[in-house]
């Protein structure tokens, strides 16, 4: 393959015909545009010979072409194809010669854009140029006329070839970029940093990427906090702007003289300022990808979608690390239950058989009344147990898809905070529970029994750690057009950073009669659903946030 899935995914969206073939001109690749240029599929036209397949007519001979293009790699002019309906069309054709890096073989890359309609024009235009010097006394005016349309084609041709040049430069980057080692993810975020900068000439390059609706910079180690003073320092309404509009923001002039009273661009003299989103799958806003330049300029519509390209291709990265993420944490939670469920399975039986025993002894020494604190406190730890084995259990069961049905968010939420009421431990605890009108009725699709239990046991753990005095808030929103998000939100002392990271995983708690499973099995009930949570310190005061996103019902 000459290229990959993704790259070919890429090179799809470029508009001027792709075709890689070998030295012995059968061709490896056959991009959309070619398709839909010269009417063969890509599986009619890989494997084919490129000269027999497009009847191509050339300027030279093949042989002067072909010691061009091992002199120098690389050969442009004009080509004739035949296309499958047998028409003939005109291109301007940029080959370069490189090797694969995992084969060293010869391969030729060949982008062609059809300038056939120019060029028929331009030969209209002279026909047209050479009769009105006959007439020149009497049509000075339209001379006039032909003259300016012949200087708007002209420019029209120059700003073709100066995009169809900033298109191989940034195919040819991104080739490098995508089929390059690199490191770590800093070290490929900072190559295609380095690369829109070379590209578009601009003077900082900043990337942004969306955590929790929270723009955050994308580059970690020592650059991560200077980048976050960067990005704070934009003014607000742009990069707002941008991801809630979904569409690029900028900014010039004196929009930018904002830029020049913040400390950390004192000095920099930056009068130019482009916020392009990074959309992923869904249309969801990844991220965010800041120009910003000392001259004046105004970014055209190229310049965004070179910028959008790399976009594209940071979105699927960011996609890709995540699915990691959730991948290894799926096969980390199969592991775990089957382990706990074979464990609770040989532990519960000894136990019953325990407490059978415990019964039938109390019942022997019913009248030795100063052994009850004893058989109490042992009575207390096989409960512990069986709760404990109970949890094991329930870790280990796949979500039984009889029980699934469709609810009401308003009908979820209202009903699992009636029930957590009722268990009586924290019946006096004052909850808000806000659902917007818009989404009450809106439907998901969940076992509700096993729904009600993650809310009952988010909500136990902000009780525990709230302050008594202050009601705790649950909040419903559209996280995006078809995700539900849930936040409880409690105003405790909220968890050091050295103990967040470790709140799901098994036998881990803060609590000092806790089994350490609760969570475990908050996480596994909401993955299974297909959901995601989350807990993080409030950004706005004290306490922490539990973050349930759900999947909605499609209406």
């Amino acid at each position: 393959m000459p290229v990959s899935p993704h790259e070919a995914e890429l090179l799809d969206l470029i508009r001027d015909s792709i075709i890689i073939r070998d030295r012995n001109d059968r061709i490896l690749f056959w991009n959309k545009s070619a398709e839909e240029r010269y009417g063969w599929t890509k599986a009619e036209a890989i494997s084919a010979s490129s000269h027999s397949l497009l009847n191509t007519t050339y300027p030279l001979s093949l042989k002067s072409i072909d010691e061009m293009l091992c002199t120098s790699g690389h050969w442009e002019g004009q080509l004739h194809h035949t296309c499958r309906n047998g028409a003939t069309v005109l291109v301007s054709s940029r080959w370069t010669l490189r090797k694969r890096a995992e084969s060293n073989i010869d391969e030729i890359v060949e982008i062609d854009t059809d300038i056939t309609s120019y060029v028929r024009k331009k030969i209209e235009l002279e026909e047209v140029n050479e009769n009105l010097e006959e007439e020149i006394e009497v049509k000075t005016g339209r001379l006039v006329d032909t003259q300016q349309a012949l200087e708007a084609i002209e420019a029209e041709r120059a700003d073709v070839e100066r995009l169809s040049s900033k298109r191989q430069e940034v195919i040819e980057a991104l080739y490098k970029i995508t089929t390059g080692p690199y490191s770590s993810p800093e070290d490929l975020l900072k190559r295609i940093i380095s690369s829109i900068r070379e590209l578009l000439k601009v003077t900082t390059v900043l990337i942004g990427k969306n955590d929790r609706g929270q723009i955050v910079p994308a580059i970690g180690s020592t650059q991560k906090s200077r980048q976050h003073d960067f990005l704070a320092a934009i003014p607000g309404s742009a990069i707002d702007q941008a991801i809630a509009r979904k569409t690029p923001i900028q900014l010039t002039g004196q929009q930018c003289a904002e830029l020049a009273h913040r400390d950390i661009y004192r000095g920099a003299n930056l009068k130019s300022c482009l916020c392009v989103p990074i959309t992923g799958v869904h249309n969801s806003v990844e991220g965010v990808i800041v120009l910003l330049d000392t001259m004046e300029n105004t970014f055209t519509r190229d310049d965004i979608h070179v910028v959008e390209v790399y976009g594209a291709y940071l979105a699927y990265e960011f996609n890709r690390a995540r699915l990691e993420v959730q991948l290894r944490q799926a096969e980390e939670m199969k592991m775990l239950g089957q382990l706990t469920s074979g464990v609770a399975h040989e532990v519960r039986n000894p136990i019953n058989a325990v407490s059978s025993i415990m019964e039938a002894l109390f019942e022997e020494i019913e009248d030795h009344r100063h052994l009850r604190p004893y058989f109490d406190r042992l009575q207390k730890q096989i409960h512990r147990l069986s709760r404990l084995m109970e949890d094991l259990l329930t870790l280990g069961r796949p979500l039984n898809a009889k029980y699934v049905k469709a609810i009401s968010v308003g009908e979820m939420l209202q009903s699992s905070l009636e029930s957590w009421k009722l268990a009586g431990k924290y019946a006096h605890q004052k909850v808000i529970l806000r659902i917007p009108e818009t989404i009450r009725k809106a439907q998901v699709k969940v076992d509700p029994s096993k729904m009600q239990q993650v809310f009952i046991n988010l909500l136990d753990n902000a009780a525990f750690h709230h302050a008594s005095d202050q009601p705790l808030q649950m909040n419903a929103d559209l996280a995006d057009h078809d995700i539900l998000d849930i936040g409880i939100i409690d105003r405790g002392a909220g968890i050091t950073p050295d103990r967040l990271c470790h709140v799901f995983k098994p036998f881990f708690t803060t609590r000092k009669a806790g089994s350490g499973l609760g969570l475990n099995i908050v996480r596994h009930i909401v993955e299974s659903h297909g959901g995601t949570v989350e807990l993080f310190n409030n950004d706005d005061g004290a306490g922490l946030t539990a973050q349930v996103k759900l999947p909605m019902q499609a209406s």
